[in-house]
């Protein structure tokens, strides 16, 4: 099967070409002649790129005559483009199931501290609640740069301190969320639990 112009598949070569195995965009198909009229050595390269030499193009030669030849441009780098003969796919069907995929990164500011062994139980918690969500672990590292650094008097960072520490009482934490939903639950399980007594006693 021959992919359509502009798409992007995953190509496995025959034995010989698997240094060439990647993800690649079909700028073009075209015939072997007219491959070989746009740039005589199109075919030979990629013979070249993976080591082997100009006898062993030659050699195969005859099975490229009637090829369509395929204009591949390499998804990892655009000056990558390479020709490729339908032959050199050894029978393997292109797969145009592959995707772009960008990793996320989480940047969090944890603001000016006096020791990062302040924030260590916070990292801990936090790579704990990424692993149980998204199944990924040593997610959460802590880094910084002298670039960010500041100066400040013991009082200023005080102020700072005292003002986070306003903010942090001004929370409800998680846990004392769940605590006071599983109450409110209990409560009022107990109460259905008594009008069903109550509807069986005057049914009886």
């Amino acid at each position: 099967m021959i992919p359509e112009v502009n798409t992007t598949c995953l190509f496995t070569f025959a034995a010989d070409f698997g240094a060439l195995n990647g993800a690649y965009k079909v700028q073009a198909t075209t015939t072997f002649q007219n491959a070989l009229a746009v740039n005589s050595n199109s075919i030979q390269d990629v013979f070249e790129l993976v080591g082997l030499t100009q006898d062993n193009y030659l050699s195969r030669y005859n099975e490229f005559l009637t090829d369509t030849v395929l204009i591949l441009e390499s998804v990892g780098s655009t000056s990558l483009t390479i020709y490729i003969p339908t032959t050199l796919l050894g029978g393997n069907v292109p797969d145009p199931t592959i995707r772009e995929y960008l990793p996320l990164e989480l940047v969090v500011d944890l603001g000016i501290q006096k020791s990062p062994q302040m924030v260590l139980p916070l990292i801990t918690q936090i790579k704990d609640l990424i692993a149980t969500h998204v199944g990924t672990e040593e997610a959460a590292r802590l880094v910084t740069s002298r670039r960010n650094a500041v100066y400040l008097t013991d009082s200023a960072y005080e102020t700072i301190v005292a003002a986070r520490q306003s903010l942090i009482e001004e929370q409800t934490p998680l846990i004392a969320q769940l605590q006071t939903a599983q109450n409110t639950i209990t409560y009022l399980s107990a109460l259905v639990k008594s009008y069903e007594d109550k509807i069986l006693a005057l049914s009886t």
